[in-house]
């Protein structure tokens, strides 16, 4: 597969993926650990990948719990060391909501859009105040704002098959509505 020139995408094997994009990215991506080229337990979750932006070469690494969800994951930048540069952990409740814990560097999250820990989830809902409010099919009908959340900010529709159908984004002022082609059903 090739575009933009000298661009590529390559299938090393089936534990390993390389895409290029000219001279000015390129990663590899790994379904084993320690780059292995083969492994019996290759269940198809990224473990690692390796990537070079602009000269600067960085390692993602990649956990996952007993249910295959991602658990943690790293950066290092490759030319500082063995210290990682950002890391998140995960957490799950009964409903599989996730919850970020920050870790330190540029893996911190914004909390205000954001779980931090799984008691910001009320009945399967992520509520940080007044202005978030869900209808009775779990859709979220109203999105707060991010400085003042007893205020609604957004607020959204979904027709009879829990579908998003018009979205009022306020700070956009503007209706969102999605649009099908003719002849698409």
């Amino acid at each position: 597969m090739s575009w933009l020139g000298s661009s590529s995408v390559s299938l090393v094997s089936k534990e390993s993926i390389m895409v290029t994009l000219g001279s000015v990215w390129c990663a590899n991506f790994w379904y084993c650990g320690g780059h292995a080229g083969s492994c019996a337990d290759n269940n198809g979750n990224l473990l690692e990948q390796d990537f070079t932006s602009q000269g600067v070469s960085y390692v993602q690494g990649y956990a996952y719990d007993g249910l295959n969800r991602i658990s943690a994951v790293g950066e290092v930048n490759a030319s500082t060391g063995n210290s990682f540069d950002w890391s998140q952990t995960f957490l799950y409740d009964s409903f599989g909501n996730r919850a970020v814990s920050p870790g330190y560097g540029n893996g911190t999250v914004n909390p205000v859009w954001t779980a931090t820990a799984l008691s910001q989830f009320t009945n399967n809902q992520f509520i940080r105040g007044t202005g978030d409010k869900y209808d009775g099919a779990g859709n979220e009908i109203q999105v707060a704002s991010s400085s003042a959340p007893n205020v609604t900010a957004n607020t959204m529709t979904y027709d009879g098959e829990n579908r998003m159908v018009p979205a009022n984004i306020g700070s956009l002022a503007r209706r969102l509505t999605r649009m099908t082609p003719p002849g698409i059903c």
